[in-house]
């Protein structure tokens, strides 16, 4: 039984600590620091339009080298946008 379906009004969010977590672990030392500013620059924005866009962003500079975690932020926006109904106004 999938808890949406008891809890209709139910707002689920994905911790960015464990997709920032989970992306780190196929990057490179050497350019771990531009990734994880990239990442930021998603979660960190005032509303899911705007996180989009610096998410598109991202996906164009990871895509060459790390496709898997452009795919894993892609794959799992759904569940990241609740976030931004929360975010400083």
């Amino acid at each position: 039984v999938c808890v949406n379906s008891i809890y209709l009004n139910m707002i689920v969010l994905l911790y960015i600590v464990h997709m920032v977590k989970n992306s780190v672990k196929y990057v490179s030392c050497k350019d771990l620091k531009a990734v994880t500013a990239g990442l930021k620059r998603i979660y960190t924005t005032n509303n899911k339009e705007i996180g989009y866009l610096e998410l598109k962003s991202s996906v164009d500079k990871l895509d060459n080298k790390y496709s898997v975690v452009s795919d894993i932020w892609q794959r799992n926006w759904g569940v990241i946008i609740p976030l931004f109904a929360f975010a400083d106004k």
